[in-house]
């Protein structure tokens, strides 16, 4: 999976949390540097098999000359088709980015919600396409374990970086978060 979000504590915090799902997953910061990638890994490729990326989770509000959404229109002509996700948390953005061949998911978004898109694409589930994904399950059981793994793994990961003993960063991390 490709990751395009110009924040790093919103692409560390989304990397863990799909790393937990089972996704191998490679964060770029900016969609030009994104459609770098992945017009190199296509050139790489020998089939559509070998190409590295099932689907890119892009931000829509990005530095650079290309938004996430002119990412999709790109990836709507690319070669091999990739599904594609958009989140945003700008209601402004939805108008346009129902007009491309992606999912679109608002900010904050529900985990549960997330993995059941992932799922089915991978499945090959067809979603109506310019459907804004809409929330699911919020208080069940899977989203309640698995937002508190992310939470875990997040915190470690914060606290390592930031060379904090570990215990105390969890739990001032946790505390913040879960408020």
């Amino acid at each position: 999976m490709l990751l395009v979000e110009d924040n790093e504590e919103v692409a560390a915090s989304t990397e863990a949390l799909l790393s937990m799902m089972g996704h191998q997953v490679t964060y770029v910061f900016n969609t030009d540097t994104a459609v770098g990638i992945l017009e190199a890994a296509r050139d790489r490729a020998s089939s559509s098999k070998n190409f590295p990326f099932d689907v890119v989770l892009s931000d829509i509000h990005m530095p650079g000359k290309l938004n996430g959404i002119d990412l999709a229109e790109l990836l709507e002509r690319f070669e091999p088709r990739i599904p594609m996700i958009l989140v945003t948390g700008y209601a402004e953005e939805f108008d346009r980015a129902r007009q491309v061949d992606a999912r679109v998911l608002s900010k904050p978004f529900d985990i549960a919600l997330l993995d059941s898109l992932l799922c089915g694409i991978s499945d090959g589930t067809p979603i109506e396409r310019n459907q804004a994904a809409r929330s699911i399950g919020r208080g069940s059981i899977f989203s309640l374990q698995l937002y508190k793994k992310a939470i875990h793994l997040m915190a470690m990961r914060f606290a390592q970086s930031h060379g904090r003993p570990r215990h105390a960063r969890c739990l001032i991390l946790s505390t913040y978060i879960t408020r």
